[in-house]
């Protein structure tokens, strides 16, 4: 059968359609709106089971908050903590990094300044110059001020003196000097963990040898000016001899022999070091260490030799001499450490120094009650101190290690007591003052440990 039909095309014949269609549209969404909410409440667990446990299960939108602090500061995953020192830990070298290094934004200690994305990787080395690395590429790192201790044996030898003798007797030279321990002891602080200050003081040292003989001749190394009467007894002239200790070349009755044996004799020579520095320091990245500041240095000698066949006056004879050096001046330096394996590290230690030494001395010659030779001077002049060592340092744990090596030094420009000794003693013998240019070398070795706190 044919049922007629028309076409709705006018306004109002069509709105009761139209109503009822966008009715069922709004019907669906809230329908499937709601089936999804039902879903994803179904199938994201808020806790999970296992072994008698329930873990909570966290949203990764809500991740940020739960490695987050109110101070801005990262917290690190369970594997960080027990292993700080594997590669990309944020606990490598004990030091948090900035969660926003990558972003362009800096926050917390960042100070407004930010360094490269990779900030919260940091390296597995764990030794350096106090047991921690900190090489985020910028000054993103969380600064933790420290202060350190290191506490140091040096034990060195002053070269320059073996078999030293102003004797002809070979019973009478001396050993050469042995190494000769002191303590080294350094106090510093970086308040920023780059900047900072050090204080450190190194002895004293003291080198001393001596060497006595009974019943040998006392011929010396040194030459005496005698003054004889001319031919015939009239006028006099100067001759040059070796020079004897407890001999009168002019006596003629009883006759002296240079050759007579001396009851007792004795040669000594004793050295003495030590130093003070008071530096500025900058931290490079904790493999470095570089210094500059105010150094003051002290190095004193005395020598003597003595004769004698009693307790009189003419009965003894001396020879004496002591050089005392006080150098104060400008010094450079760096210790710089090279990672070896996980906790051992070498290391090297360098100093450069300028100074303007006061040099003082005093020497004389006195022989039987007869005064040879005598004088007391100073002179002042510009010195110079090297110093080079080089060991390895193995890093305990985080704030200890400790460390061993060699050491050389060399002291330039001072006065030495055995330079002080004249050659000619005698009749108008001049005077040669102060001599303030030898060289001094020192080797040897270290031991110690460091503390930071």
């Amino acid at each position: 059968m044919n049922s007629p039909w028309k076409l709705l095309t006018t306004q109002r014949d069509g709105e009761p359609v139209l109503s009822s269609r966008m009715g069922l549209a709004a019907s669906i969404a809230t329908l499937a709106w709601s089936l999804s909410g039902s879903m994803a409440d179904a199938q994201q667990q808020r806790t999970l089971q296992h072994d008698g446990h329930s873990f909570e299960v966290v949203s990764a939108s809500d991740m940020s908050s739960v490695f987050e602090m109110s101070g801005g500061e990262s917290v690190g995953s369970e594997f960080d903590r027990n292993f700080p020192l594997a590669q990309g830990s944020q606990f490598a070298g004990g030091q948090l990094a900035s969660s926003s290094c990558g972003d362009g934004q800096c926050s917390g200690s960042c100070g407004g300044q930010c360094g490269d994305s990779a900030c919260g990787v940091g390296g597995g080395y764990r030794g350096g110059l106090f047991g921690h690395s900190r090489n985020c590429g910028g000054p993103c790192n969380d600064c933790q001020p420290f202060c350190y201790g290191r506490v140091e044996a040096v034990y060195m030898q002053r070269d320059g003196l073996d078999n030293f003798t102003r004797a002809r007797s070979p019973d009478l030279w001396l050993d050469d000097p042995g190494f000769e321990p002191a303590p080294r002891i350094t106090i510093g602080t970086a308040p920023d963990c780059v900047s900072g200050c050090e204080l450190s003081f190194t002895g004293p040292l003291n080198w001393e040898m001596n060497n006595t003989a009974v019943l040998k001749n006392g011929q010396t190394l040194l030459t005496e000016r005698i003054e004889l009467p001319g031919p015939g007894g009239i006028g006099t002239f100067q001759q040059d001899i070796a020079f004897t200790m407890l001999y009168d070349p002019t006596l003629t009755s009883p006759v002296d022999d240079a050759n007579d044996p001396v009851l007792f004799q004795r040669q000594r020579y004793e050295s003495t070091y030590w130093t003070v520095e008071a530096s500025k320091t900058s931290m490079a990245w904790d493999i470095a260490k570089l210094l500059i500041g105010p150094r003051y240095i002290r190095f004193d000698e005395e020598y003597s030799y003595t004769a004698s066949n009693g307790p009189a006056p003419d009965q003894n004879a001396a020879i004496y001499s002591e050089a005392s050096n006080d150098l104060i001046g400008l010094q450079v330096g760096a210790d710089i450490f090279s990672p070896i394996c996980r906790s051992t590290s070498a290391y090297f230690r360098g100093r450069a120094g300028g100074y303007y030494n006061l040099a003082q001395s005093t020497a004389f010659v006195e022989d039987q009650a007869t005064w040879l030779y005598g004088e007391s001077d100073e002179d002042n002049g510009f010195a110079a101190m090297f110093e080079l060592g080089g060991g390895l340092q193995y890093q305990i744990c985080e704030m200890f290690s400790i460390h061993g090596g060699g050491e050389l030094w060399y002291l330039t420009q001072v006065a030495t007591a055995e330079n002080q000794i004249p050659t000619v003693v005698g009749v108008n013998t001049p005077y040669r003052g102060t001599q303030s240019s030898d060289d001094v070398f020192f080797a040897g070795f270290n031991v110690g440990a460091t503390m930071k706190y």
